[in-house]
């Protein structure tokens, strides 16, 4: 009988111990072959909103267009995969629509989010990702984990687009603020690869609350382990939460594997995923050391300029605003590390 490839994911997100507003969002769409994270940035009403928007933005507009895209060639005369830019043109719409809230509500000034996000093409059996910001997205393959995503951070766009900058001025900047993401300046870039999915395939799409909690032997060590993804999911949120991570946890994993064409293949929609297993976390920290995420501005976004206008201005330092300051004082610095 003829076989074909599909995907199959499972879902978690965790507050965490040291936080008690969870601004990050997961989805899940196996009908669709998508699957996401997000990072909101901005505190309550704002990073929460932005992570939630944007992954709602991402399943509305891949869905209107799942039956016109069957019409659509596998490329387009310049040689990009017609699948990959429908979810890179998902992307760019959700980052319109954050700025047009932001424009209109002046409450929501703050609002950002970071994102990956993977789509799958059963025709071609490719994955394609897209993802901004430092949210990131692995893959397994015959025992070999790979990291597929590069992080926009302050560290990457020294690295690219100001290397000669001196190390008096890199002493000034938090290595790992966010240099890209959703909601912010109108230069908006997407990172967009493709790549062929092959049967046992496994990927991973996190927030850096997991990926800066766990090293990468530890992730590969779980992510090789027999189970389905239920299971690694909850074992690496129970993870994550044992080593105390300091923010918002949320991850996806998803196999890919092999169906027999005549079998009548799952389409069930996110909200009918079951919820994770248990996963027994240590008590809570004592309630004078948990961060009200109210206060808490999310990841620290400075924008695709910042180390241009470093180098044009000549500034030594960075400012830093009262509310973070008072955040160090409660749990250390609070850039993402």
């Amino acid at each position: 009988m003829r076989t074909n490839l599909r995907t199959a994911g499972h879902d978690v997100t965790d507050e965490g111990p040291a936080r008690t507003v969870n601004e990050d969002a997961t989805l899940v769409r196996e009908d669709l072959g998508l699957y996401a994270v997000a990072d909101g940035a901005g505190g309550l009403g704002q990073g929460d909103v932005a992570s939630q928007l944007a992954l709602r933005c991402l399943e509305n507009h891949l869905g209107e267009s799942a039956r016109p895209a069957l019409e659509l060639p596998d490329y387009d005369p310049l040689g990009n995969p017609e699948q990959a830019k429908r979810l890179s043109r998902a992307v760019h719409f959700a980052h319109r629509s954050l700025l047009e809230i932001k424009s209109n509500d002046s409450t929501r000034a703050a609002m950002a989010t970071t994102l990956a996000a993977l789509l799958f093409s059963p025709r071609t059996d490719q994955v394609h990702l897209a993802h901004v910001g430092d949210s990131r997205i692995y893959r397994l393959r015959y025992g070999r984990l790979e990291l597929l995503t590069v992080d926009h951070t302050v560290a990457t766009d020294v690295l690219e687009r100001q290397p000669e900058l001196s190390t008096e001025v890199l002493d000034t900047i938090s290595r790992n603020s966010v240099v890209r993401a959703l909601g912010i300046d109108d230069d908006f870039r997407v990172s967009v690869r493709t790549l062929a999915v092959m049967a046992g395939d496994r990927f991973l799409l996190c927030t850096d609350g997991l990926s800066t909690t766990l090293d990468f032997d530890a992730l590969w060590r779980t992510l090789r382990a027999p189970g389905t993804s239920r299971d690694l999911a909850g074992q690496l949120l129970a993870q994550a939460i044992e080593l105390g991570a300091s923010d918002n946890v949320s991850l996806v994993v998803l196999d890919a594997h092999e169906v027999d064409l005549l079998e009548d293949y799952s389409t069930k929609r996110y909200n009918d995923i079951p919820d994770p297993p248990s996963v027994h976390p240590p008590p809570p920290l004592a309630t004078e050391a948990r961060v009200d995420s109210a206060r808490f501005a999310g990841p620290e976004i400075v924008g695709s300029a910042f180390i241009a206008s470093l180098r044009e201005s000549g500034q030594e330092g960075v400012l830093v605003s009262e509310e973070l300051l008072e955040l160090e004082a409660v749990e250390g610095p609070i850039s993402k590390t």
